[in-house]
Order: structure tokens, then sequence, then C-alpha cells
């Protein structure tokens, strides 16, 4: 949900739909409470092509940003023509676990711009969804060349050469959790093993890099079944007191192991965790990237 500012009509319309005009009435903003998850161009050219009447001319880079509540969001300005006269746009969206909250505004002159999409930089920020503490996605730069396949939240990255080579990267959410990253480790490979895994070697956890002093590295190999292959797991656990990150490589290319862990491993140099509610909303000025590249081609 958003507040209406002070002065501001309010229209509902359909489609989950609130649209807000200004006293002036010289210009508008879209807030649409659900829209379906999409690359963030693709919502941008919805967006932009259900309102025949702008003929957009240029775009800014597409900025992220983090809503007052911690929820990624992403901006971007647009400038056209409306009504043969200059126009400015602004398209962002807040993006939850399974919807997109989406702003879209338009000042009819340049005269609204300032005004208008100030306000709507302002509810973007602002936007409310209450979902609260729970798994979140986070940002990382996916694998160069990889493929990604997402499902429940959990993405799975393949090398370009797969499934000659045989390895793929896992990144679930982050999940809430308190506990030092050596903890988790524990917890983790317990797991494994109540799941079936049979260890054939050493156990190792190291520290993963000093400017991560949160992060360890955990790294044991085995397999599922006694006549199956050897399986090597590699992962990159970090916690920050809030939030757990994990990011895993399972591979059956042990000639390709070390170029592997150097693939995961600069994924893991590039996490950011879910931000904490009120750490700020001030857009980054560096250009978007936001889950797996929503801008890419």
């Amino acid at each position: 949900m958003i507040s209406v500012p002070s002065g501001w009509t309010r229209t509902q319309g359909a489609a989950h739909m609130t649209s807000l005009r200004p006293p002036s009435d010289d210009g508008f903003v879209r807030y649409y409470e659900r829209r379906p998850v999409r690359r963030f161009k693709d919502l941008v050219l919805d967006l932009l092509a259900e309102d025949r009447d702008f003929d957009a001319r240029s775009f800014t880079s597409p900025r992220r940003a983090m809503t007052t509540e911690g929820e990624v969001a992403a901006w971007i300005a647009v400038d056209g023509v409306f009504a043969n006269e200059r126009a400015a746009r602004f398209i962002g969206a807040v993006y939850a676990d399974d919807f997109i909250a989406a702003i879209d505004a338009l000042a009819f002159t340049p005269r609204a711009s300032r005004t208008i999409i100030a306000t709507a930089r302002e509810l973007l920020a602002g936007v409310s969804l209450g979902l609260g503490v729970r798994r979140r996605r986070f940002y990382y730069a996916p694998p160069p060349g990889w493929t990604g396949i997402a499902a429940g939240g959990e993405t799975s990255w393949m090398p370009p050469d797969f499934p000659r080579h045989r390895a793929i990267i896992v990144v679930p959410p982050a999940e809430p959790c308190a506990d030092a990253a050596s903890v988790v480790a524990d917890r983790f490979l317990e797991d494994e093993q109540q799941r079936g895994f049979m260890l054939s070697g050493i156990v190792n956890v190291k520290p993963f890099a000093p400017d991560r002093p949160g992060a360890i590295t955990l790294s044991y190999a085995g397999s599922w079944r006694r006549d199956r292959p050897i399986m090597t797991h590699h992962a990159v656990i970090a916690t920050d007191g809030r939030y757990r990150t994990v990011l895993r490589l399972e591979t059956l290319a042990a000639e390709r192991l070390d170029e592997d862990c150097a693939t995961l491993h600069a994924a893991a140099r590039s996490v950011e965790p879910p931000a904490a509610p009120g750490a700020g909303a001030r857009p980054h000025e560096r250009t978007l990237r936001v889950l797996s590249e929503l801008w890419s081609e």
C-alpha cells in the first residue's frame, strides 16, 4: 500500500490499480499493487505499451533502490512527449516474493515534472508490503555465461557446456539466522548426511576472505549411494546476525574444480544480504543489478 500525499485525489481502478492526481491536475501517479514477477525491463515496456498517448524518447540507466521496509526496488526515468508537449515519466517497482508492486508516474509538462517525479520517488521508497522477516532474495552477480533456472526462490546455475561439464551452482534465498557461519555449516553438513549423503573424505572449513569476517567455505566430497560417482560439494556460507546466505557448488567435473570454485567465489564476493528495515531508501547510483540482471537482454 501507499500513502496519499496531502492535497492529492485518489481513484480506485481495476486490477489492483490506484490512481493519484495532484491538486494542479497536470499529471498522475498510478500504483499497481500486484503485477507478475518479471524482469524490470519487461515491466517498464509493458507499462509504456499500456499508455499509447505517451511517446518515450529517452531512458536513464535503471537504478536500484531499497524501500523503508528493506524490500528490493528498482526505478527508471523516461523523457518523452505527451499531447505534443515534453513530458517526464518515472517507473518504479518493488519486488516481493511472488509479485511486483509498481509505480508509474507521468508529468504532462516540464513544469510539473519536479513535483510529480519527486513524489513518485518518495512513494516508491515508502511502499508498504508488510511481509516481515522471512526468506528473502538478495543481490549477487550471476556466474558469467552460466544459465540460471529459478524455482521457488532458488536459482540453479549451469555452465555453458552443461551437461558435458557436470557442475551446478545453487543459490537459495537468504534465511533469517542469528547463528555464526560455523554453526550453519555444521547443520548444513548434518542435514546432507541425514538425507543420505555419504562422506568419502575430510571436511574442510576455512575463512572465506579477510574482508568477509562472517563468511566461511565448506568443502567435502561423497556420493548419495555407494554405486554413484564421487561428487564434490563446495559452499560459501555467510551470516550478518540477521540473515545467512549460502552459495553452493556441486560438481562431478573434478578436473575443473579450481575453475568452478573460482566462479563460485566471484559470485559469493558480490553478495549483498537483505537490508534491514529503515536502513535507508536512497537509490544507489550504480547501474541496476536486480535479481539476476533483470535489465539484461
